[in-house]
């Protein structure tokens, strides 16, 4: 009878240890694996930075994604924003995921205006259950026909810009006079007054998004095997902010002529705190 207790006991021990030490931890990981759904939250972090430039309306993110319970893949990344115009029409620019930009910057010496900048297509991403992934995306305006108009006014800009550049060599060159020495400076000046100039900027104004409003931001992850996670954001356009984004359509038309002859310019951009 004795031999009978110790004989059950061991055997309750060994149960138990096969409970503990296999059936408990397979069933936790059946769980984890199968029935604990990933949870995604979307963080923003620093402020988003509205472009318009050769490439036309569009935007760059900085937001991190905290991943729970699940590995996720991140398969794509769009952007939705909608406005009411001036005009009270409801006007909605799409936005796909075009280039990821480092969240830590190199640089050589001792001052960061010395860094080193780098970009990479955006591609699908794993991200590692319960981490926090940093992201800063640049987004691109995923209308072909839009894209297409794009890059047939760059040609026609340039065209222009190089024909007129060449008439104003040879009118220099004929003249012989110090005039010639600055040829660029005259070209951008005598280009703003010509008919070429106010058809780009009226072909470039089409694509020009950000006026005065209210914006809705619909950020939208697509992740795993159709899933999704979509967070919402406001932002306030003034008329500042539209009057300084207006300023590059100069840049836009003559700022590739103005690299090519090492003149200056800029793009100006607005950097928005966006709300909840």
């Amino acid at each position: 009878m004795e031999w009978d207790v110790r004989a059950y006991l061991a055997l309750m021990a060994i149960i138990i240890s096969i409970v503990t030490g296999i059936i408990i931890p397979l069933v936790r990981y059946i769980i984890e694996k199968y029935f604990r759904k990933a949870k995604v939250t979307v963080i923003p972090f620093g402020k988003t930075t509205f472009l318009y430039n050769t490439s036309g309306s569009y935007i760059k993110m900085k937001f991190s994604l905290d991943c729970r319970n699940q590995d996720i893949v991140v398969n794509n990344i769009k952007v939705k924003i909608t406005t009411n115009r001036k005009t009270g029409k409801t006007e909605t620019l799409y936005l796909d995921w075009e280039n990821f930009e480092p969240v830590a910057f190199t640089w050589v010496g001792y001052s960061m205006a010395n860094s080193i900048n780098s970009s990479a297509l955006a591609r699908p991403v794993k991200i590692a259950k319960n981490s926090v992934e940093p992201f800063i995306v640049e987004f691109a305006n995923n209308n072909q026909e839009a894209a297409n108009d794009l890059s047939a006014l760059r040609e026609k800009r340039k065209g222009a810009l190089n024909s007129f550049h060449d008439a104003k060599t040879k009118e220099a060159s004929e003249e012989n006079n110090w005039f010639n020495f600055r040829v660029p400076e005259v070209v951008v000046e005598s280009f703003r007054e010509m008919d070429d100039y106010a058809k780009f900027a009226s072909e470039y104004e089409k694509y020009f998004f950000w006026e005065v409003g209210s914006y809705l931001i619909e950020l939208v992850i697509d992740y795993d095997d159709n899933q999704k996670n979509e967070k919402q954001f406001t932002v306030e356009i003034d008329s500042t902010d539209e009057a300084k984004m207006k300023e590059n359509i100069d840049a836009i038309i003559l700022g590739t002529y103005k690299a090519e002859q090492n003149l200056p310019f800029i793009f100006n951009c607005l950097y928005k705190d966006l709300s909840k």
